[in-house]
């Protein structure tokens, strides 16, 4: 088949070296990577776009933490998994899961970044199918609701239990009952 493209990694991180690590880490796991580290807000907002795959942020950088790096983020509405590495273990990485972070690893601890990554994205991309599955489904809804309101014949949808659900306006022309009185009413 065909390369798997590299995944898009932004790694916010004011150490380089720290970023490096990262970045062999997730390669020793087998990943191939395109990434860019940034250390600046400035730079983080600049380098937001639709095609990353992943955020890896540093909790605490000198002008900029990984709340603030969150909060743009979700401000942007894109949905870019958001994985916060930090020095040591903190009460504040709690605040970052209950935020909306994928996820929050120990720099000491790198092994679990690969996976981490992984499951983030895997999440991701099961988000976007539902949500397509929502949207083809509200689209589907709205075609059956433009052909029914203007249908002839008098369209009523009863459920498994017998409780009529829909009663179109033909339905109301030929019973003489509006949709409000019908709905949840027992067809005997």
């Amino acid at each position: 088949g065909a390369e798997p493209r590299p995944l898009r990694v932004l790694i916010l991180e004011d150490r380089p070296a720290d970023a490096e690590l990262m970045e062999l880490e997730l390669r020793r796991a087998g990943l191939k990577l395109d990434w860019t580290r940034v250390d600046s807000e400035k730079d983080f907002l600049a380098s937001l776009s639709e095609d990353l795959d992943i955020i890896l942020s540093d909790y605490s950088m000198p002008q900029f933490d990984a709340l603030q790096a969150l909060s743009l983020l979700q401000d942007t509405g894109l949905d870019i998994p958001f994985i916060v590495v930090t020095g040591s273990f903190e009460a504040r990485a709690i605040e970052c899961m209950k935020r909306g972070a994928a996820d929050y690893l120990i720099k000491d601890r790198l092994g679990r970044l690969a996976p981490a990554v992984s499951q983030a994205i895997q999440e991701r991309m099961l988000r976007r199918e539902k949500r397509g599955i929502e949207q083809a489904l509200r689209e589907s809804e709205a075609r059956f609701r433009s052909v029914a309101e203007s249908a002839v014949d008098g369209l009523v949808l009863v459920d498994d239990r017998g409780e009529i659900g829909y009663w179109n306006p033909a339905a109301e022309q030929i019973f003489g009952y509006r949709e409000e009185e019908m709905l949840g009413q027992r067809l005997a």
